[in-house]
């Protein structure tokens, strides 16, 4: 029988990796979501023919890369739980044991190379809003007034759904190191299982008849 080392640790740390993951992602999500109303609603207050442009294309780029790595991370977690938990794939499960571990890895740390950025970007930026007419620009204390009277927010860190972007992630990213750290440690000591383990009955039979039979031959040579 595999020795599966770890085995209720790893599906712990997985199943949380993979929860977290989840909401991470649905936060994401939901994030896109209001920030296109969002737009849509301060574009919607431009009087004709002023046009409105508005980026925010520095976070929103960050947080994509996030919500999508999630994403990532949480199909591969759901497929590792798969091959611990059904029997039949039970030794496939403890002979990849190194390679989940990379699968888990790899996203982990796409979603924190995106949140990097994007909290250096919720820190310290704001939604950039520019009006034209035309093509002449119309001054920026014109456009911060129209979004004061309006009550619009365009502080990246006083925007609800950006600071739950700014939690979420990092909290899968905390349950991610963890489920990596147990599938590698598993992995560790399912080499060294596997190392230690003891040798077949069966071949220590045939060498010890094999030792006999050569035993025996040479005795008969001796009589001869």
């Amino acid at each position: 029988m595999s020795v599966d080392p770890l085995r209720t640790a790893r599906l712990g740390a997985v199943v949380l990796s993979v929860a977290f993951a989840i909401a991470a992602a649905g936060v994401g999500l939901t994030a896109l979501i209001h920030e296109h109303k969002d737009i849509d609603h301060l574009k919607g207050l431009a009087p004709a023919p002023v046009r409105v442009d508005i980026d925010v294309s520095d976070i929103d780029t960050a947080g994509k890369i996030a919500t999508i790595a999630n994403v990532v991370l949480a199909v591969f977690g759901a497929i590792i739980l798969l091959l611990t938990v059904l029997p039949k794939f039970r030794v496939l499960s403890i002979k990849t044991l190194k390679l989940q571990a990379l699968a888990l890895l790899v996203p982990l740390l796409v979603v924190i190379g995106g949140m990097i950025p994007y909290m250096i970007f919720f820190v310290n930026r704001k939604v950039g809003v520019k009006a034209f007419i035309g093509t002449q620009q119309l001054p920026q204390s014109m456009v911060d007034q129209v979004k004061a009277r309006s009550g619009a927010e365009d502080t990246y860190k006083k925007i609800w759904y950006l600071r739950l972007l700014a939690i979420f992630p990092w909290i899968s990213i905390l349950f991610g190191i963890i489920a990596v750290a147990v599938v590698f440690l598993s992995a560790s000591r399912a080499s060294v299982d596997r190392s230690a383990a003891p040798v077949s009955p069966v071949r220590d039979s045939a060498s010890s008849d094999k030792g006999s039979s050569a035993h025996h031959e040479k005795t008969a040579t001796n009589n001869a």
